[in-house]
């Protein structure tokens, strides 16, 4: 652990889907990334209010 307290660089990843699909995304992250140790992070979820395709212009879940 010390060795990746010093050299392992800390990644963030973005996740945005259906109200209704988050709670299976956060319980199969959190299952597949968790070790045990310290560092094994954190997952926040919050609303998007809005969506927009910039090439296409679609919105809400089409956007997505």
């Amino acid at each position: 652990m010390e060795y990746c307290e010093k050299y392992c660089t800390p990644v963030k990843i973005e996740l945005v889907c259906e109200d209704r699909e988050a709670e299976k995304f956060i319980s199969v992250i959190a299952e597949k990334v968790c070790t045990g140790e310290k560092g094994d992070g954190k997952i926040f979820a919050s609303d998007i209010s809005e969506a927009v395709s910039i090439r296409t212009g679609k919105k809400g879940s089409l956007a997505i």
